[in-house]
């Protein structure tokens, strides 16, 4: 979900068919692990765009609608692989 395009079903899908949102769970991640100077650029572009954009695509999308609801939340997983550095990576 990593184009403002696709989010926007998403939130219309879900508020005819349940009314409201009250949770967003952003869950989705990957990795394209190998040396950083042999990562190919359209490696780094997917990491980033399912990693980072999706997530912000489908926290603004939610978030509209819980700020005219006055409630909602959003829970953000992320990986522990972040936490300590891979050699030559």
């Amino acid at each position: 979900m990593h184009t403002a395009r696709r989010s926007r079903p998403f939130d219309r899908r879900h508020r005819q068919r349940f009314g409201r949102i009250d949770v967003i769970v952003n869950n989705a991640g990957i990795t394209r692990d190998q040396l950083l100077v042999r990562m190919k650029d359209d490696d780094w572009d997917q990491v980033l765009d399912t990693n980072l954009r999706g997530v912000f695509l489908m926290t603004r999308a939610a978030s509209k609608v819980m700020m005219r609801q006055k409630s909602g939340r959003i829970i953000n997983i992320s990986s522990t692989a972040g936490r300590s550095a891979t050699p030559g990576r």
